[in-house]
């Protein structure tokens, strides 16, 4: 792809004994990049690791990391949270769009970079950023925490034959939730419809607090926004986890599909009564009686 789009990719080289998988050259500059395809989402210590091969470059160099299993949460958050913001994230999806021409290379990579300097995020779908600007068609749009929260929510939609269209975007932990709207409303340049959730841990929070005031201003400017709070944690609300049980974010999707299938989805919500909006949300109806 980086060949046929002109961007005269360098194959892998060991600069200093280090191995960097390629370079590009793109609008005028070098871009580094890494590609790697495993099982299991990639950790911090591994963007961490190349993060610290581009800061050894020319000042102002910026990485592109390529991850088909995706990014574990303590990765993106460690991006965010660090000094200097100089990697952009591509996944799965993301790669899999490219294949498909969805959009071409060198215009991805455009789009990642307007959003990570626009709204400080390194971690957003091109899916979603497409969608923003019309080219997907639009449906209810709902950002949660991670992974583990839309997997669940996906579970339980199939469960409850939920038929309300709904799109499901995780946010890669609550630090990149505000980033990755922002980055969304940038994109769409037209108010945005959306509705936010995190776990109750968030509140006051700075991940939270800036959630609230993205949501606050959104709605200043003519869209449609909505924060919701999940009571307590999502495993604990919906008694996913119990003494002696391996946590079940810790499950294979296969494992932690057939623990959600014995939710009392109903008996939970009595419980938990917060938990009703936020099934609401995603199209899920239980009974509050």
């Amino acid at each position: 792809m980086f060949h046929e789009a002109g961007l005269e990719p360098r194959a892998s080289f060991r600069p200093s004994g280090e191995e960097v998988d390629g370079s590009i050259w793109l609008d005028g500059r070098t871009y580094l990049f890494e590609a790697k395809w495993t099982a299991a989402s990639h950790p911090a210590s591994s963007l961490y690791q190349f993060k610290g091969k581009i800061d050894g470059k020319l000042s102002g160099s910026v990485g592109l990391f390529f991850s088909m299993s995706g990014y574990s949460t303590d990765a993106v958050e460690a991006l965010i949270a660090g000094k200097d913001l100089n990697l952009v994230l591509f996944d799965g999806a993301d790669v899999r769009l490219l294949a498909d021409g969805g959009i071409g290379i060198a215009d991805a990579i455009r789009l990642k970079l307007r959003a990570a300097a626009e709204s400080g995020t390194p971690y957003v779908t091109l899916g979603d950023l497409l969608s923003a600007r019309g080219t997907v068609p639009s449906v209810r749009t709902v950002f949660v925490e991670g992974r583990f929260d839309q997997l669940v929510i996906e579970y339980l939609r199939e469960f409850r034959a939920a038929t309300l269209p709904v799109k499901l975007v995780a946010s890669a932990g609550p630090m990149n939730m505000a980033p990755m709207i922002d980055a969304v409303a940038q994109a769409a340049e037209k108010p945005i419809s959306f509705v936010a959730i995190l776990e109750s841990d968030q509140v006051g929070s700075k991940a939270g607090r800036e959630v609230q005031d993205l949501v606050a201003l959104v709605n200043s400017v003519g869209g449609s926004a909505q924060m919701l709070w999940i009571p307590g944690t999502l495993e604990e609300c919906l008694g996913l986890h119990e003494p002696g049980m391996r946590p079940a974010w810790r499950l294979h999707p296969a494992q932690l599909r057939n623990r959600v299938a014995t939710v009392d989805l109903d008996e939970q919500v009595k419980n938990n009564p917060g938990l009703a909006s936020v099934l609401d949300a995603v199209g899920i109806s239980v009974s509050t009686g």
